[in-house]
């Protein structure tokens, strides 16, 4: 697959099937913004999209904040005026027995893995249908939680 001319923004980037997805994209020639709260794993994806040769913009992302969630996307399409592929990657699971799960946490997995998905979907769709282009893939990536 050639992805020459588009930009990836991957949530969850900073480990795992996130990183995975980023560096994976940028051998297919897009550039990638990589998106999460651990800013200093971020910048080690960084520099791995970097040296296969394409560019790499690191965001603070905390899905459970809807500011956030702007911020992360003001930056990236200043930066790349552009976003064409969207990889939800990000997510949380509290699991335990459901008789004993707390309604915080409960609440927390919803406004991550629901709510953040979906209005990082928001923010991209208006430019994809605009292009008449892009690619939304949702995995909500829980391993090692």
């Amino acid at each position: 697959m050639e992805l020459s001319g588009k930009t990836a923004f991957v949530t969850g980037a900073s480990q795992g099937i996130g990183s995975a997805c980023a560096q994976e994209l940028a051998r297919a020639g897009a550039d990638v913004v990589l998106a999460s709260r651990n800013l200093g794993r971020l910048e080690k994806v960084a520099d791995e999209v970097r040296a296969i040769g394409r560019e790499a913009l690191v965001v603070f992302l905390d899905l459970a904040n809807p500011d956030t969630i702007k911020q992360a996307f003001s930056k990236a399409l200043e930066k790349f005026s552009k976003i064409d592929i969207l990889i939800n990657n990000a997510g949380v699971t509290r699991d335990g027995l459901v008789l004993r799960m707390k309604a915080a946490d409960w609440q927390e997995v919803l406004a991550v893995n629901l709510t953040g998905a979906h209005l990082c979907i928001q923010a991209v769709l208006t430019g994809m249908v605009r292009c008449r282009y892009g690619r939304i893939i949702n995995i909500t990536s829980v391993v090692g939680q």
